[in-house]
């Protein structure tokens, strides 16, 4: 394609955004405006990088995807500090927005200039991909057929569909086992997308409004900068607890969110809940595409399939956006480390790029992937044994300058270091307490067993045990035989850094309180996934049970187990409500769904109580923080036989109300009590000041008790 033409189609895009920004063009506008967001930028720097006829179609796709979340994140601050200098008090605004946008894909699109220019997703319909239509057809309706579902149940409170998702989604993996050497290649991406993206819109849509614990805090920090206009990484002292001054300084749930709220017109819910999500089933793409740099398609496609099937992936991370939009960046980093069809220089622009961008989408995941590469670049530094497969990946200078760059970018925004250094003053003083359970967090406790005492839970504990013994046996298996595996030492060396990193997180005294074990996991299972197929075919090898298909079938079959558990599936079909997604009904329901009076209720309260102190349930702060805009340090959780103090409102959601349950805040976790918060706390009828059905506000007069608060 000549370069007149393709910016003659660039310029036209944008030309016809505009218009439907304008008019707001009710599904024209959503749609161009995310396409354009999500592909344009990352286009037009792949042609700057001359890349578009370097790499396969799926890992242009990946790169030119996060290049343009990358791209957005950087503009973004660009724009929140420039043009205020120029007058422009207000940038992040549609128009400031869209315009200043267009003119950087402009002026790099111009930079990028040459004679011939390939589009990298020219895809060619070929004979045997006109023979294998009904299996597309069959994974593209997955998410149609999951996204069908979300709405009958939020509608119907009937889960059919979404039932039959999984059975679907079970019944093609173990299918896969028998059609593996005549499934094509370019199936595997598609099936891996598919059954990805099916399974978050499953857990993200299936209520109207968020679900989750962090998400609430993320969609304050995100409705902040856009009913602002401007982000700023500084919060009034005392106004906030400690969680949304860290939030505050992520690019990817403040600058980011708003970005695509102002160009596309999507409420500010869906963004999280829809445009993210849609992001992160990307994910596991890239996992495949780091597992065929050593592995055969079908290893890397049970790869993939591992990491998608954990409910981390799939039920977790909708409700972290921020950990998504990093993990985003640190698959793409790993991918980029190891991709040989690029020079060097292109290498390492991709790598710095994408390193950048994830110690501004989180600081949690930025801190992991620095001990990663440090670790990764100390076992492959000259000196150390020859490396005949080493590319030079890593350089000295480069971790000096991530570290520099995480150090630097913590203390301007004022992030987490404080929090980070109290988890190491814990570490050292509980130095000879690893073996105590009270300084583990629950995710740890949960992986030993010692949280599952119904008998199908520790079914499903069994199970998961099985797959990370797997994990080890399949990591310490391809360090002793990696040459006869023909496996790159550097990706050996990769997997035995994340296993190590999984070990001292679990063993570690107050580590895994400070930071879940379970986004760790996740983030190394990115590179770590493959050591699960072969762990678990070189274990069922050594049960003596011969044969590759039988390994194979085995190994599926222990993994779709483990979905069925993960999923909720298995709960389901005998009565433990333990998943939002399949029920309208049990814990899980009364601690996270929020209903539309709840809303109504923490608004109107938003507006009338910002200096009162607010009373409520563990859940109802999460409400009353996103919805109600409320400062959360002035929403205290109530306990049993504890006083209130300053004439505070107590907020009731349809939980207390309705089903008589409320979420007590306990010293490990929060604990559903039948005990009505009225009853309990002795409030009066004629201390109703609001009602709308399903949830009430009420006001107690007192003189405050000051000096018992602490305040």
């Amino acid at each position: 394609m000549k370069f007149q033409k393709f910016a003659a189609y660039i310029t036209g895009i944008q030309a016809a955004l505009l218009v439907s920004i304008y008019f707001d063009i009710p599904l024209i506008r959503q749609i161009l405006g995310f396409f354009y967001l999500a592909l344009i930028p990352g286009l037009v720097l792949l042609f700057c990088l001359r890349l578009d006829k370097r790499n396969t179609v799926l890992v242009s796709l990946l790169y030119t995807t996060g290049l343009s979340l990358a791209f957005l994140m950087f503009s973004g601050i660009i724009i929140n500090y420039a043009l205020p200098v120029i007058g422009i008090e207000k940038p992040l605004t549609t128009y400031p927005i869209f315009f200043s946008i267009s003119i950087l894909i402009l002026v790099l699109l111009f930079c990028s200039r040459r004679k011939d220019m390939a589009l990298p997703f020219n895809i060619k319909i070929t004979l045997e991909m006109r023979m294998h239509i009904p299996i597309t057809i069959f994974l593209v309706s997955l998410p149609i057929l999951s996204v069908a579902g979300t709405i009958l149940l939020n509608n119907t409170g009937n889960n059919v569909l979404l039932i039959l998702l999984l059975v679907l989604i079970i019944i093609f993996s173990i299918s896969t086992v028998f059609l593996r050497n005549t499934i094509p290649a370019w199936v595997y991406p598609v099936a891996i997308f598919t059954i990805g993206i099916s399974l978050l819109f499953m857990h993200s849509l299936n209520t109207p409004h968020l679900v989750g614990y962090d998400i609430h805090g993320e969609y304050h920090v995100f409705r902040l900068t856009d009913l602002n206009s401007l982000w700023s990484p500084y919060l009034e002292e005392g106004v906030y607890r400690n969680n949304i001054y860290a939030y505050i300084t992520c690019i990817s749930i403040t600058i980011l969110p708003v970005i695509f709220h102002v160009i596309t017109g999507i409420s500010p819910e869906y963004i999280f809940k829809l445009i993210f999500v849609s992001f992160f089933s990307i994910i596991p793409l890239a996992v495949f595409r780091i597992a065929r740099y050593n592995f055969d398609k079908y290893t890397s496609f049970l790869s993939a399939l591992f990491f998608i099937i954990l409910g981390y992936f799939h039920t977790q991370l909708p409700m972290v956006p921020r950990q998504g939009i990093a993990f985003i960046f640190f698959s793409l980093l790993i991918l980029a480390l190891f991709d040989n069809k690029i020079s060097h220089l292109k290498r390492r622009v991709l790598f710095v790029v994408f390193v950048f961008s994830a110690i501004m989408a989180h600081y949690s995941t930025a801190i992991v992937m620095f001990i990663v590469l440090t670790a990764f670049f100390i076992l492959n530094a000259p000196g150390i044994k020859s490396r005949p497969d080493s590319s030079d990946r890593i350089r000295g200078n480069t971790i000096i300058l991530i570290g520099i760059s995480l150090f630097a970018w913590q203390v301007y925004t004022e992030g987490v270091l404080l929090n980070l250094l109290n988890l190491m003053k814990n570490f050292f003083l509980h130095l000879s307490e690893f073996l105590e359970p009270e300084t583990k967090g629950t995710t740890v406790l949960s992986l030993i067993g010692m949280q599952a005492g119904d008998p199908v839970v520790r079914m499903g504990f069994y199970i998961g045990t099985l797959t990370r013994i797997f994990i080890v046996v399949g990591t310490l298996f391809v360090f002793l035989r990696w040459r006869d595996l023909k496996i790159k030492r550097d990706f050996v060396l990769l997997q035995l850094i994340g296993l190590a990193i999984l070990f001292l997180v679990v063993i570690t005294p107050y580590v895994s309180k400070g930071y879940n074990a379970e986004r760790v996991y996740l983030q190394t299972l990115i590179f770590l996934a493959p050591s699960f197929v072969i762990g678990g075919l070189k274990v069922i090898d050594m049960l003596r049970v011969k044969g590759k298909e039988i390994g194979y079938g085995i190994v599926v079959l222990i993994l779709v187990f483990h979905f069925a558990f993960q999923a909720g599936l298995i709960y389901q079909f005998v009565g433990i409500q333990q998943s939002v997604a399949l029920a309208r009904e049990g814990e899980m329901y009364n601690r996270l769904y929020v209903h539309e009076q709840d809303i109504e209720s923490a608004k109107w309260l938003g507006n009338i109580a910002r200096e009162k102190p607010i009373f409520t349930d563990a859940n109802g702060q999460d409400i009353l923080t996103s919805y109600g805009m409320l400062p959360n340090a002035r929403i205290w959780a109530v306990k049993k036989d504890m006083e209130l103090f300053g004439n505070p409102y107590i907020y009731l959601r349809y939980s207390n109300v309705v089903n008589g349950k409320i979420t007590l805040r306990g010293s490990v976790d929060s604990n559903l009590s039948d005990t009505n918060i009225p009853y309990m706390l002795g409030l009066d009828i004629t201390d109703k000041v609001f009602d709308n059905g399903g949830s009430m506000v009420y006001r107690m007069r007192f003189q405050p008790f000051l000096e018992t608060a602490g305040i």
